[in-house]
């Protein structure tokens, strides 16, 4: 089980993960990933650990992509 105080990690993998996409040359269209994240420990939860993650995700693709958001309430 992975807590908040583990966030870091989830958001260097995804940053390194969109570093090497921007950098492709293989002819393909550029993507990227975005993420979405709730954790264990989360506090005030609005649904399960699955919802949350998931609003996370829409929060990121809303407000930029290419990135990662944590469920917080």
């Amino acid at each position: 089980m992975m807590t908040s105080d583990l966030d870091y990690t989830i958001r260097e993998k995804v940053d390194a993960i969109n570093r090497t996409l921007a950098h492709q040359n293989d002819g393909l269209p550029q993507v990227s990933l975005s993420a979405g994240a709730a954790f264990s420990d989360r506090s005030a939860p609005t649904g399960t650990i699955s919802q949350n993650a998931d609003q996370a995700l829409y929060h990121q693709k809303n407000n930029g992509r290419a990135g990662c958001s944590f469920y917080q309430k």
